[in-house]
């Protein structure tokens, strides 16, 4: 048996549902009020320092091959999971740090990681703590969207504050001197998965080594 359950619901016309449509995906705006009331100080979003980096905030570290941009990283990731400050940036707590990287084997991240444990002598509980708040991944074959993929599950699962990532290069899956596919691979892949969890994101890349000429000059 059917039944009729009800007439003359929604909209009149196409063209107001368009209009509805378009303006369902606008974001409240903030008003003016609104921002002269928001407490900077204690800011609800802050994760590093005073509101340098906030939730689904994002950071690259460049420099040339071989400088050690994947220990830093190492310190630098192991030091915010223990909740202290690196440099004078103190995260709001102890974070959860994910670590993906394409370029190290298993005996590479382990000289990294007991090279910063040795240096900044941990104990037995920092050593406790970063087992719970520490992942390392290794991914040598996902790129593009694929890639940005794997880290969201990556990040809802280790439920993490921090995804450091090394390298750029390997992740991209494309030139990434190409405006118009960088845009699409950050703006509108990337980001909707920071601004989603909340995660806040570092890039590690590297530029090529200067020519001799160039070293010596």
């Amino acid at each position: 048996e059917q039944k009729l359950v009800a007439l003359n619901i929604g909209l009149s016309t196409w063209q107001e549902w368009i209009d509805w449509r378009d303006q369902s995906e606008i974001a409240d705006p903030t008003t003016p009020q609104e921002l002269l009331e928001y407490d900077t100080e204690n800011d609800p979003n802050n994760v590093l320092g005073k509101r340098w980096l906030c939730r689904g905030g994002s950071l690259t570290i460049v420099g040339q091959s071989g400088v050690g941009k994947s220990s830093f990283a190492m310190q630098l990731g192991l030091t915010f999971g223990l909740g202290r400050h690196f440099f004078g940036i103190k995260p709001i707590r102890p974070l959860r740090v994910a670590f993906i990287q394409a370029e190290n084997d298993m005996g590479d991240m382990a000289e990294a990681f007991r090279g910063v444990i040795d240096a900044m002598r941990y104990n037995q509980s920092d050593l406790e703590t970063l087992n719970t708040n520490i992942r390392f991944y290794d991914e040598t074959v996902k790129t593009g969207l694929e890639f940005i993929r794997l880290a969201r599950s990556i990040i809802v699962k280790h439920r993490a504050d921090l995804m450091i990532a090394d390298p750029l290069l390997s992740y991209a899956g494309d030139d990434i001197s190409e405006q118009k596919f960088m845009s699409k691979f950050l703006r509108n892949h990337l980001n909707p998965v920071l601004k989603e969890t909340g995660c806040v994101w570092i890039w590690l890349h590297h530029m090529p080594k200067p020519k001799g000429d160039q070293a010596k000059g």
